[in-house]
C-alpha cells in the first residue's frame, strides 16, 4: 500500500453518511432511484498547490489555490496561507486516484481558474496576471 499525505477532513464520516440518508429530499431521491447505500470508502484525490501573484492596477494580490491533479475538474481549494503540518494527516491506503496532469497542464488549469474568479468579480478590474509559483 502507498503512503499518502492528505488535508484533514472537514466533515466526519457520520456527517457525510447523513447526507445520503433518506431523511432529506436529496437522500430520498437517491434511495428511490439507486436503492439503499451499501458501502462507503474514503478516496484520496491528489491536489497540487499554486501561489498566484496578481497585479490589479497598482495593487498586488497573492492567492493560494490547490488544483486536483487527476483532471483539473474538481473545485479548487483556496488558502489564506500555506497550510502547516497540523493541517495534514498521513495515511497508508490503496484508495487514491493517480495524478494524470503534468505540471504544465496543472499550471494552465490554475491560471484559468484564477482568471474566472477574477473576471466574476468584475471584468475590467484585472489588469495583469504576473506570475505563477508551483508548490509540490
Amino acid at each position: 500500500m502507498a503512503r499518502i499525505q492528505s488535508l484533514r477532513a472537514n466533515v466526519t464520516r457520520d456527517e457525510a453518511l447523513q447526507q445520503f440518508k433518506a431523511n432529506s429530499l436529496t437522500g430520498l431521491w437517491r434511495q428511490l432511484r439507486l436503492g439503499p447505500l451499501r458501502s462507503v470508502a474514503d478516496v484520496y484525490v491528489p491536489f497540487r498547490l499554486f501561489a498566484m501573484d496578481i497585479r490589479n492596477g497598482a495593487r498586488k494580490e497573492k492567492r493560494l489555490l490547490a488544483v486536483d491533479a487527476v483532471g483539473g475538474t474538481l473545485d479548487t481549494y483556496g488558502f489564506d496561507m500555506i497550510p502547516g503540518k497540523e493541517a495534514f494527516v498521513e495515511r497508508e491506503t490503496q484508495n487514491r486516484l493517480p495524478a494524470k496532469l503534468d505540471e504544465t497542464g496543472l499550471r494552465e488549469v490554475a491560471i484559468e481558474r484564477t482568471r474566472r474568479q477574477l473576471y466574476s468579480q468584475g471584468f475590467f478590474r484585472i489588469r495583469d496576471l504576473l506570475s505563477l509559483a508551483y508548490y509540490s
